[in-house]
């Protein structure tokens, strides 16, 4: 499935949301930009990452750029309220294992993530 974004961005979706959830009040959104020869590794350790975290509860989607730079990979995450996405927020930088997993992800990327905090105007009924 592929998504434009009303940037005019085109992605490659490689994980769905959970159709189940309703509509975000807040998106997360993250842009990894994989180092040379590092993409598969980097987009296998996302998709077993977002495909736990949905089943998880957490909802999110993982997509890959499609046009412009190669090798940008798009995680998504979904929240209902602000005080969710601190929670959440508060608990990854707490967590030594989720430590360790940005340090790991950091080594397959070739520069620092763009990370994006947006909140939802007009919410849609999916989460895509």
């Amino acid at each position: 499935m592929q998504r434009q974004s009303q940037w005019g961005e085109l992605r490659r979706i490689i994980v769905e949301p959970p159709a189940e959830g309703g509509p975000a009040a807040f998106v997360h959104r993250m842009r990894f930009t994989a180092a040379p020869g590092r993409v598969a590794e980097l987009r296998d350790l996302f998709v077993e990452r977002v495909t736990a975290r949905n089943a998880a509860g957490e909802p999110g989607s993982l997509s890959a750029k499609m046009t412009g730079a190669q090798g940008v990979l798009v995680w998504t995450r979904f929240y209902k309220s602000l005080a969710e996405y601190e929670a959440t927020m508060t608990a990854a930088l707490a967590d030594p294992a989720g430590r360790a997993y940005v340090e790991k992800i950091g080594a397959l990327m070739s520069t620092n993530p763009t990370v994006e905090l947006l909140r939802t105007i007009v919410p849609k009924n999916n989460r895509a």
